[in-house]
């Protein structure tokens, strides 16, 4: 394979979650994420949902929410297996 290709591993439909026994579950969007922290115009622990993923240039994951992008980690996803 090239060095120069870069492989994808971002779907902007869905997330692959993976629980503490090793259980994975695809989340299609839109789906509901509860936010941890005052974020841009999010309040904490306020509900939202996620209409797209996407990645940006270092590779970390962000969800669209209300038509801005925010990082993963500023939201809990809670879903059962």
């Amino acid at each position: 394979m090239d060095n120069s290709t870069k492989i994808k591993y971002i779907n902007p439909l869905s997330v692959l979650v993976i629980n503490t026994q090793g259980f994975m579950r695809q989340v299609y969007t839109p789906f509901r994420v509860q936010s941890l922290q005052q974020t841009g115009q999010i309040p904490a622990l306020a509900w939202v949902y996620v209409d797209c993923v996407y990645e940006d240039e270092k590779d970390r994951l962000l969800y669209l929410v209300g038509g801005r992008l925010y990082p993963y980690w500023c939201f809990r996803l809670r879903i059962q297996f």
